[in-house]
């Protein structure tokens, strides 16, 4: 990795809440941090899963990763039915968290945190 990496994991209500966050990032620092987004899709059954799949790549123009295990935010205390937003420095090291709708103060809290780990962005 050579820059800060935004993770943002939601299930299926969560993720209603990660465009304005996705929209934020793009404007302010675009080219400063990379966005990766995870799907927690843990308990889907097996049969639907190449039915989850497609819809996944004809819904959303970018890569989204699968969690069908729900690894990953058990390991991240992700909280259900919202959005977990993780700032990942350049050793993958979690450094801000917030989760939930993209506010003022939640925010501020994660732009602050890149402005310390990218002092050439805004």
């Amino acid at each position: 990795r050579t820059q800060p990496t935004i993770l943002l994991v939601a299930d299926q209500k969560g993720a209603k809440q990660i465009e304005p966050w996705v929209k934020a990032v793009k404007k302010n620092y675009a080219g400063h941090v990379s966005l990766l987004g995870v799907a927690n899709v843990g308990g889907a059954p097996g049969l639907l899963q190449n039915m989850i799949r497609k819809k996944f790549r004809s819904k959303h123009p970018y890569s989204i990763l699968l969690d069908w295990s729900g690894d990953l935010p058990k390991r991240l205390h992700c909280t259900k039915d919202v959005v977990n937003v993780f700032l990942l420095d350049v050793s993958g090291r979690v450094v801000a968290v917030e989760k939930g709708d993209c506010l003022p103060a939640s925010w501020q809290n994660i732009s602050d945190a890149v402005k310390v780990l990218t002092p050439n962005a805004k």
